[in-house]
């Protein structure tokens, strides 16, 4: 097995050093081209709204989210994000409350030429702060359990949030897929307009 690995390993970082260097550099290129075009005048006179309202349900944190973005091209989408998520400890019977809020970026792959079925990557960073903590009682003190977070703590919050999008109406869609953010492995499903 560990050969087999070693093998497609050294093949795939020979393909990349054999790639020219030349069309690495296109492709570099062709990607900020890209961005420049969404942010000409003319691109700029493109944009749409888009918004979102999830809810992510993960092995230890669960809670809503809303986006607010500008889609900048077809392929793309930037905006900020707010959310109220609720994480619990099994171990300790320990729940921590937070808001938080943040930018994201989506990106998308259609897979028609309609743009009804499309993968997506929502991509963000933010912050968010602790407004609440709940703990059990602790069987042998009678007391309740200390909390590893208190009232007011702040928090980096990120996430990757891949999934597939299926447009029904207009730009009324639905997307479902899996969450990996911090603190929080699970999945997520929500609508867009």
């Amino acid at each position: 097995m560990i050969p087999a690995i070693r093998r497609t390993v050294l093949a795939l970082f020979l393909a990349l050093v054999a790639f020219p260097a030349s069309a690495q550099v296109g492709t570099v290129i062709s990607y900020f081209d890209g961005w420049r075009q969404a942010f000409s005048e003319e691109g700029i006179a493109e944009w749409r709204p888009e918004f979102t309202v999830r809810y992510s349900l993960g092995i230890r944190t669960r809670g809503p989210c809303v986006t607010a973005g500008i889609k900048v091209d077809r392929n793309r989408t930037l905006g900020i994000m707010a959310g109220k998520w609720t994480n619990h400890i099994p171990k300790k019977d320990i729940s921590i409350y937070t808001y938080g809020g943040g930018i994201y970026m989506r990106r998308y792959i259609h897979l028609t030429r309609r743009d009804v079925v499309a993968f997506y990557t929502d991509a963000s960073a933010g912050v968010a702060c602790v407004y609440k903590t709940t703990a059990g009682i602790d069987p042998e003190t009678g007391l309740p359990r200390e909390s590893p977070k208190q009232v007011g703590d702040l928090m980096f919050i990120s996430s990757c949030e891949p999934g597939i999008r299926i447009r029904l109406l207009g730009n009324f869609h639905l997307f479902v897929g899996p969450t990996f953010a911090t603190k929080c492995y699970g999945f997520h499903i929500g609508v867009g307009f």
